[in-house]
């Protein structure tokens, strides 16, 4: 899957409503809708969240994970959460 840069650079407010954590993996072709739909039923299973299981899967570099999440933040989505010193998914 080819990664689209453009797609992890943070965006400014608009009126579009705010993306989740799955749907921006998709839109920048980091994971396939069948691994994102594999990644929900784990983390519906297991209770972990879903940036630690796409990352524990080998899908997407954290780094990469890391820097889309601080985007959503910057963004004031609200689906990730975050801790005073690390990002956490």
């Amino acid at each position: 899957m080819g990664l689209n840069p453009s797609s992890l650079e943070p965006k400014p407010h608009a009126s579009r409503p705010a993306q989740r954590l799955g749907e921006r993996l998709l839109a920048a072709g980091l994971v396939s809708r069948f691994q994102l739909e594999m990644a929900l039923q784990e983390q519906l299973s297991t209770k972990k969240r879903l940036g630690e299981i796409v990352v524990a899967k080998g899908w997407v570099p954290y780094a990469v994970l890391e820097k889309i999440a601080a985007g959503m933040i910057h963004n004031g989505t609200k689906s990730v959460r975050s801790v005073k010193n690390k990002i956490t998914f």
